[in-house]
């Protein structure tokens, strides 16, 4: 078991972990630009599922047989924001930062 957050689902305690490096190397760091894009364009519903897309690969770390049809029936679009920050906040990234600098600086 990874460590992580404990939340309640459906009435049931769950630990949801960070995401791996591996995780966010197949896949998941693209669905994380996607998500950007989206919420630029303020498509907030695909924006939703997305969250919930990810929030799941977090969840199978811990928990591989989750059910995506269970998670889905759970979230709503007032709880996947506190568990989007969970799994970002483990994960090492935090909503709404800033992009880093894409030139350097001369330093002089």
């Amino acid at each position: 078991m990874f460590p992580g957050q404990s939340v309640t689902i459906d009435g049931e305690a769950f630990v949801v972990p960070a995401l791996s490096l591996g995780q966010l190397r197949n896949g998941v760091m693209e669905k994380l630009k996607s998500h950007d894009v989206l919420l630029n364009e303020n498509k907030i519903f695909e924006v939703q599922i997305l969250r919930g897309e990810v929030i799941l690969e977090a969840l199978r770390r811990n928990y591989p047989d989750f059910s995506e049809a269970k998670l889905m029936n759970y979230l709503d679009m007032a709880n996947t924001g506190p568990l989007w920050s969970i799994v970002l906040g483990a994960t090492g990234f935090t909503p709404g930062e800033t992009p880093a600098a894409t030139t350097k600086e001369s330093g002089t």
